[in-house]
Formats: structure tokens, sequence, C-alpha cells
């Protein structure tokens, strides 16, 4: 199954090639402006017709009418659906009462719930130098997780570990009723998948969390003289955007109302702004039918998903581009915009957040490019019957499952230290 629209205009065929001549004619309306005639019709022309194609051959890559469009199909086959969520809880009740099954995949169930527990143990131990005492309790024992109103980290990893079986087995084109054999049969692997969870949440309380907190303290003080609604861009931006809930949740149950900020998560990408890096093309680039087209359905979108009001948006580096061309399109005075983009690491310190006294380019390149993240790029806007989504394929179970344990490890610390607020 996929997702998609067919490319919008004469392309011809999908596996066609233009004919130089009205590929140039096409090429001409997306290179820059000031380039000369001359320049059209010389070497640069040639070398781009030429760049184009081969890319527009292997993936179709620009929409001519609309460039923001997705012009090839998303493969959505391994989306975690409903029915996927049933069945690995289903797999999740067999694991904790595993009498009735054979001696060969108890034997195998009971390897794996040790690794489980060694796992939270261990990644209890790791974070002895950045968490309190109290927090580190909450991921190894379960009666001070539950005592903080936090499910017990056990208890995840082993969801997390049937939503993994699922998706990959799924991948295999195995049905559910076999999800139980093959987590039998792939024990061990999934013994080395835990294996790298205690480094990993130790290098998130490292290097994310600081961060993280001291931009949710710059926000809380713009808090203090106005309503900022807190837009924290995605991909890169989402394990903020995880922090902040958590944070705002746990006011919320202190009733703490006046604190409880505004947030929002907002997939938005370079492609989605009309930047295509690729192809050494801008937004600026595109003729005026074009920059129209792409505006009004980026307008569209930004409406659905009420982004709106006293904007503020979080992303992690370095220029500020994705923001600064959202609020152009929202209508904002460009000597205010700089005022409203808050990067972890900026070459314009106008745009660094707040809360940071210097640039933190080596965690932007951490959390950027090592981070795994829930989807891969998107490939552009969908607009079906009205609605504008994302098209985005889903990131390998893999991916998927490390970035789940990220989710977890910073909704957990900023849960707890918000509750602790006062101690």
């Amino acid at each position: 199954m996929s997702i998609g629209i067919e490319p919008v205009g004469p392309q011809g065929p999908p596996d066609s090639l233009q004919t130089e001549s009205s590929f140039a004619e096409k090429l001409k309306a997306v290179l820059p402006k000031d380039l000369s005639t001359e320049h059209l019709e010389g070497g640069i022309l040639n070398r781009k017709i030429k760049q184009f194609t081969e890319l527009r051959a292997r993936n179709k890559v620009l929409n001519f009418s609309n460039p923001v469009e997705a012009t090839n199909t998303v493969d959505i086959t391994s989306e975690y659906k409903s029915e996927d969520y049933i069945a690995a809880k289903q797999l999740e009740k067999i694991l904790s009462q595993p009498e009735a099954l054979s001696i060969e995949v108890r034997h195998a169930i009971e390897q794996l719930e040790r690794a489980i527990g060694d796992c939270a143990s261990k990644t209890s131990r790791r974070l002895l130098f950045q968490a309190s005492r109290g927090e580190r309790e909450t991921y190894r024992s379960p009666e001070v997780a539950q005592g903080e109103q936090l499910k017990p980290f056990a208890h995840q990893l082993r969801y997390l570990i049937c939503r993994f079986v699922r998706q990959q087995a799924k991948l295999e084109g195995l049905s559910p009723e076999l999800d139980l054999a093959y987590l039998a049969e792939h024990t061990e692997d999934l013994k080395k998948l835990l294996e790298g969870i205690p480094q990993l949440v130790e290098d998130v309380y490292v290097t994310d969390v600081p961060l993280y907190q001291k931009v949710y303290d710059h926000f809380d003080r713009l808090r203090q003289t106005g309503e900022p609604v807190e837009i924290y861009l995605a991909r890169d931006g989402i394990f903020a955007y995880y922090g902040r809930r958590a944070q705002a949740a746990a006011r919320s149950a202190e009733a703490d109302e006046v604190m409880v900020p505004k947030y929002k998560s907002l997939l938005f990408n370079r492609l989605m702004s009309g930047t295509f890096d690729d192809l050494g093309l801008e937004f600026g680039d595109f003729s005026d039918e074009q920059q129209e087209r792409m505006i009004k359905t980026q307008e569209r979108y930004l409406e659905q998903e009420d982004i709106r009001g006293d904007v503020h948006f979080f992303d992690t580096g370095y220029v500020g581009t994705i923001p600064e061309h959202i609020m152009q399109i929202m209508g904002f005075n460009p000597e205010e915009i700089s005022g409203r983009i808050h990067l972890l690491s900026a070459e314009d310190r106008n745009r660094r957040s707040g809360g940071l006294r210097i640039n933190h380019s080596g965690a932007v390149d951490v959390i950027e490019h090592q981070r795994p993240k829930l989807t891969k790029s998107a490939a552009g806007f969908v607009e079906e019957d009205g609605v504008v989504t994302v098209a985005a394929e889903p990131s390998t179970p893999k991916d998927i499952f490390y970035s789940l344990i990220i989710r977890e490890a910073i909704h957990r610390h900023f849960w707890y230290t918000e509750k602790h607020r006062q101690d």
C-alpha cells in the first residue's frame, strides 16, 4: 500500500523522459531569474538538463506545477496501525502469562525477560551522574515508577519489543499469529537490541536534556509577559516537543495552569518550504506562478494545523530558514522574525535560543544526524479531498524502536523533574 499523488502537469508517462527542448523550457522557469539568456543557452543549461533528467528518471523528484507536492509515492507498508497495536498488546500479554506455552518458547521468553530486567537496572546505573536517585529508581523499580505516576520502565521495554516484533514480522510478510514464533526464533537479536539502550539513554541525558531545559526556561520567561505558542519543528525538534509535553502534563496534574505552555509540533522540512538542496534550487528560484501554487498549499497546511497567534519556533540549527519562510507566509513583519526563532546553534546570534549563551553545534549534529527518527524525511505535501497531509515513509523498525526509547527517556525525565520542582 502507498500514498502520494501522481505528478501534476505535462510530465508524460511515469517512466519516460521529456525531449531536451521541452525540458529546457520548463527548466528555464525554475533556474535563478538573474541568469542571462547566454548562460541559459550555454553549459549551465546543459549540465542542469542532464542533472534534472537523471534525477527525474530515478525519482521523479520535481513536480513542475507545484514543487512542494510529492511527485513520487511513499511506501507505508510498515506503518504501525491500530490492528498492529492490538497484536503487539496481545503478544505482550502472552509474555506475562507463558505457562501454557511449549518449553522451547517459555525458555526464550525467560531469556528475554531477564534481558529486559537487566536493561532496566543497567540504565538506572548509567544515570548515576545525570539524574537524582529518585529519578534513577523509576527506571529500576516498578513500585517507585508507579508511585511517581510513571509506567515501569521494564513494562515499557516489553511493549516496545513486542511492537518491534510486529513491525519486523509485518515487513517480512508474516501475520500476527506468527509473532510469538518470530520472537522465540529471534530472541538473541532482541537481546542485542536491548543492549544498546543504557548507553543511548545516558547520551540523551548528557546531550539533549540540559539544552531542552534551557529552551523551556526561556519560553517560560516569555510567558511572563505574553502568550507565546511554541512550535517545535519536526523531525529534528520532535524530542524537545516530547519533553515539553511531559512538563506541561505534570504542571496540569499539579494544577499549575498559569505556567502550562501552549505548544505544538509541526512537520515542515526544507523541501516542503520549496528548497531543493540536491538540485541547487531555492523558493525564490521558481517562477511567480509556481511560487503562488506552493504558497497556497503551505497556507492551507498551516491553517489546517492551527499555526497562528504569537508563534515562536524551536529548531535545532543552523540558519532558521524554515521558520523564517513559515512566518513570511503568515505575514509577520521581517523585523520581528529573528526574535521568534529559537535554535540550539545559530549563525545569527539573534536566532539562538535566549537560554543559551553559546552555540551547541556538536549537540545539533548528534540530534540531527545520529538520533534515530520515527519517519524518513518527508517527500512533500499530498492533498486529497481538501485535506493537506505530509508524505513521509516510516523509518526502519530498529530506528523506530530506539526513537521511542528516546521519547520514553525524555518523557520520564521532564515529568519527574517537574513534579519535584519544589523539592
